[in-house]
């Protein structure tokens, strides 16, 4: 169980041996799984915090390696 901000989420961890957002790849990432995402992907704070920097600019969410 996680608590996420929408409150408390069973999932299922795992590792990605290669996540690639956009032209953004990072390797070996912890993720974790859920049926309570429905068709939403999450991004989580660990690929966010290998960023040089994110933002959230309106509904767009601006990544920056």
């Amino acid at each position: 169980v996680v608590r996420t901000a929408n409150g408390l989420v069973n999932v299922q961890r795992g590792r990605a041996d290669t996540l690639t957002v956009g032209n953004i790849t990072r390797q070996n990432v912890a993720v974790h799984i859920s049926e309570s995402f429905g068709d939403m992907n999450v991004i989580g704070m660990n690929f966010l915090s290998s960023l040089r920097s994110w933002s959230v600019e309106g509904r767009t969410l601006v990544l920056k390696s």
